[in-house]
């Protein structure tokens, strides 16, 4: 998911790790863009093994005015759907 703004907005939203399973391993990476035409920064990552007890991961709402994105990695086990949700306001 990536956002790009030239006025502030919120972003909010799910991810869905319900098909992972033992062996999987991903990595979900949370990106901030701090001014026009800058670069993303990384802001948070968060590693998941395996099956999840709590499959749903809510990505905190962050309130940006140039860009937000965000990514899940697979890093070991095989390639599964993941499902996500997101949600833009203007503030």
């Amino acid at each position: 998911m990536e956002v790009h703004e030239s006025n502030p907005f919120q972003a909010m939203g799910y991810v869905d790790l319900y098909n992972l399973a033992s062996g999987d391993r991903v990595i979900l990476r949370e990106y901030m863009m701090i001014k026009k035409g800058g670069k993303y920064r990384l802001y948070e990552d968060a590693l998941y093994e395996d099956g999840q007890e709590m499959p749903l991961v809510y990505v905190e709402s962050k309130v940006s005015k140039y860009g937000i994105k965000v990514t899940i990695q697979l890093e070991a086990g095989e390639s599964r759907e993941i499902d996500y949700q997101f949600f833009k306001t203007k503030i």
